[in-house]
């Protein structure tokens, strides 16, 4: 199965017809990539900042100023 699917894009490639869906399909991964990287370090700076300000929401919240 994994040979036939090679050689079908292979052909897809050959094909001129194919192009235009071979470099749509590379813009769409490479942008795919780059949300998901994006993703991850917005995560983390995220879980950063909650962990650093629980501490002062939760004091907050239990002791009135």
């Amino acid at each position: 199965m994994l040979t036939t699917l090679c050689r079908q894009s292979l052909a897809l490639y050959r094909d001129e017809s194919g192009s235009e869906i071979m470099e749509y399909a590379l813009i769409t991964a490479v942008l795919s990539m780059t949300v998901a990287g994006v993703f991850a370090v917005i995560s983390t700076d995220a879980n950063t900042a909650v962990t650093t300000q629980l501490p002062n929401v939760s004091n907050s919240g239990i002791v009135a100023p």
